[in-house]
């Protein structure tokens, strides 16, 4: 039981990569700007690390203070304990994202 291969199409075989209007511009001749590619992408880590860790926090805060409202106290040492867990991982990160958005420009 074989199965048929599909057949090669060599119609362009001849051709060059730039004469095939299909190929994509080189990088050589593009305006790609690696500075400004790198500052965009520090600027967007940065942000989404800041809202990540304002998440965490106003999830962990609301739900202490749903669980006080509503007399529900017993899962409060697991969200205790996660909190401990997780805050000082995130606020790592955004630590060293913030940083290096900010010195960047003095390497």
């Amino acid at each position: 039981m074989s199965a048929a291969l599909p057949q090669r199409d060599d119609s362009d075989a001849g051709r060059s990569p730039s004469s095939n209007k299909k190929e994509s511009v080189s990088l050589a001749n593009s305006q790609y700007d690696s500075r400004r590619y790198r500052d965009e992408t520090a600027r967007n880590i940065a942000g989404r690390l800041i809202w990540i860790l304002a998440s965490i926090i106003a999830v962990q805060y609301g739900f202490t203070m749903w669980s006080a409202i509503n007399g529900k106290t017993e899962g409060l040492e697991q969200v205790e304990k996660l909190f401990s867990t997780v805050l000082p991982v995130v606020s790592g990160f955004v630590g060293a994202a913030v940083t290096y958005y900010f010195t960047k420009d003095r390497s």
